[in-house]
């Protein structure tokens, strides 16, 4: 079966997450996050794809801007295949919608996350990615696992949540002062960041 690819709206949310999560059981995902993904960052051009075959979501793409990049032209691509839809078309489906869109944007160098197992590596190289900076992650139960006790935190440190930061800016200015020390094949750009 050819799957139909179409932009994802509003009532795709629950079928993506569901998607993600079963494929991609790591990633911290509900409809409000993707929600925040479509319209949080206005430079970053975020747009999903979803490629439908039989009664679902089969899988999903997830495009946009590196808007956050010294460099101009960059954008991602972020493909999800269903476990039970892999080999079936869906994901070069989904990859040539996901860099058509891409190159309406002006991208000219598109980066994407991959698994790294060897059929997600393989799929990526015969579409024409290389690899690039690795990126590991690793995964604690922490319902069964047995931890030691926390440290003291140093001396003049106060540790809290950020919901109870009475102001959360000097939170984003640490963000902001670390982003362009983080390894990556990508240079970040505090101008960048701030939108300016």
């Amino acid at each position: 079966m050819v799957p139909t690819v179409r932009a994802a709206g509003p009532s795709d949310a629950a079928g993506v997450v569901a998607l993600l999560r079963a494929a991609r059981p790591h990633l911290v995902v509900t409809p409000q996050v993707l929600a925040w993904q479509a319209t949080g960052k206005p430079a970053e051009r975020f747009g999903m794809l979803v490629a439908e075959a039989g009664d679902g979501i089969a899988g999903v793409a997830r495009t946009g801007l590196l808007h956050e990049s010294t460099e101009p032209g960059l954008g991602f691509v972020n493909l999800v295949v269903h476990p039970e839809g892999r080999r079936r078309g869906v994901g070069s489906a989904l990859l040539a919608a996901a860099e058509e869109r891409l190159v309406g944007l002006g991208v000219r160098l598109a980066y994407a996350r991959v698994v790294d197992e060897p059929a997600s590596l393989a799929f990526a190289e015969r579409h024409g990615y290389r690899s690039g900076r690795r990126n590991v992650i690793l995964g604690l139960d922490l319902a069964t696992a047995v931890l030691p006790p926390a440290p003291a935190p140093p001396a003049g440190v106060r540790l809290v949540t950020a919901a109870d930061l009475p102001d959360p800016r000097p939170l984003y200015e640490a963000d902001l002062a670390a982003a362009p020390d983080e390894p990556g094949d990508v240079g970040m750009g505090r101008d960048q960041r701030c939108g300016r």
